[in-house]
């Protein structure tokens, strides 16, 4: 599978797939691809999620070589430790923090200087915790906010008050909100102040104010033949 990313900061266009870098002035492609014997090539070739950064640094997030920031002056990358290494998804947020997303080991938010400062883990003893260790999509909204899509556990709303991480808050939003699904692959936000989702049952749109989702099925309501995946999030 193919994903695109474009860069924010330059016109390079990355792709995945490994990990291809074009640069449409030259008409280039530079290639970089895992290599056992390199331990600063790229951790995995199987590339789930790229960032380019406030500061213009690129992360790759890969699955089964967890994550890895990309030397754009040495084309080589270094990897940085976390609870897991299948990396689905990332997000920064407006201090510069850098939250991602696993498959299996939770949600953690890392300091790009310092390495991972954070690590919010399901705890089935505390509904206060996120609903699932899977994330497929983050949001990081304009109040400061991270909207969290789980599998099998809906929509998670985290909020950083000022005593920090410790004082955290987690809100679950799930069927009884109005989710068509329990699984939430993307999640995209509109001018309005609505937030899209994609879901095994179709997309929809909720509405953070109310808490509350409204569902969009084909065939009014057929919702067998409305099921999106991890690929769906995407735009150009």
């Amino acid at each position: 599978d193919l994903h695109s990313f474009p860069t924010r900061r330059s016109s390079d266009l990355h792709i995945g797939g490994g990990l291809n870098r074009y640069d449409p002035a030259q008409k280039r492609v530079t290639v970089f691809r895992h290599e056992a014997a390199n331990p600063r090539s790229l951790p995995a070739d199987g590339v789930m999620s790229l960032l380019e950064d406030s500061r213009g640094r690129i992360w790759a997030g890969t699955y089964g070589g967890g994550l890895a920031r990309l030397d754009g002056d040495a084309n080589a990358f270094v990897g940085l430790a976390l609870g897991g290494d299948r990396v689905t998804v990332l997000a920064e947020d407006s201090k510069g923090r850098l939250w991602v997303g696993t498959d299996g080991s939770g949600l953690n938010v890392l300091e790009p200087d310092v390495g991972v400062i954070w690590r919010f883990r399901h705890d089935p003893r505390d509904a206060h915790s996120v609903g699932a260790d899977v994330i497929y999509a983050l949001h990081v909204a304009h109040d400061g906010s991270v909207w969290v899509g789980t599998r099998g556990a809906g929509l998670d709303r985290i909020r950083i008050p000022e005593g920090g991480f410790a004082r955290a808050t987690i809100e679950n939003y799930a069927e009884g909100h109005g989710l068509p699904d329990l699984t939430v692959y993307g999640i995209r936000p509109d001018r309005a102040g609505g937030l899209w989702l994609s879901t095994n049952h179709g997309l929809a749109r909720f509405d953070p104010a109310a808490g509350r989702a409204r569902a969009y099925h084909r065939a009014h309501g057929d919702r067998k033949s409305t099921r999106l995946n991890s690929s769906h999030p995407y735009r150009s």
